[in-house]
């Protein structure tokens, strides 16, 4: 009989040790779901700036002028006034 407490102490302590090292794997599982998806945020991340950057690119193509606009309705009314007394 003592042999079979032995045996039953011995199987809850294995019990015990099994759920432990089950408890680390699903530490492990979790964080390497987390870690996929921080990876996936951080490619989804990146495409989103590259596109903007495209965008901004275009856009700087298509108005690199705009800041001379000032300056160019200045000399178009010069144009425009000397046009009129002539």
């Amino acid at each position: 009989m003592l042999h079979l407490m032995e045996i039953t102490n011995q199987l809850e302590i294995d019990k015990s040790d099994l759920e432990k090292q089950l408890a680390k794997v699903d530490s492990i599982k979790k964080a390497f779901h987390q870690r996929k998806a921080l990876q996936e945020t951080k490619l989804n991340t990146q495409r989103e700036i590259n596109e903007i950057r495209e965008q901004i690119a275009g856009r700087i193509n298509e108005t690199w002028w705009a800041p001379a606009t000032g300056w160019l309705k200045s000399k178009s009314q010069e144009i425009e006034t000397a046009t009129n007394r002539g």
